[in-house]
């Protein structure tokens, strides 16, 4: 016996939004090459590019690490301090990282 199942607008982009999410971690390319810790419960990890002129970063709190951010640009501050600007205009500072 088929059982129909009713799917408003709002449980499906949910829903939808969830796969997507899976698949893309699933699918990700992450390879780490440093590590902060934020609390107690994890922190950040970062990616460097292979010409090492842009980086990305994740959250890893709970041993689940979230979706990588886009490639950012790295930048220097006027001391020589390497740092990349999120979308949300924070700045994370590399030497803040350990290397793996």
């Amino acid at each position: 016996m088929k059982q129909t199942i009713r799917l408003n607008e709002n449980h499906f982009n949910r829903l939808v939004k969830k796969c997507v999410k899976r698949i893309l971690k699933e699918s990700d390319d992450f390879i780490s090459h440093g590590y902060k810790t934020d609390s107690n419960w994890g922190g950040k990890e970062i990616q460097i590019n292979n010409s090492g002129d842009m980086a990305r970063i994740r959250g890893n709190y709970g041993g689940k690490p979230d979706i990588p951010s886009e490639w950012l640009e790295i930048q220097f501050d006027e001391e020589g301090v390497a740092y990349v600007e999120t979308p949300n205009g924070r700045i994370e500072r590399l030497d803040m990282y350990m290397r793996y």
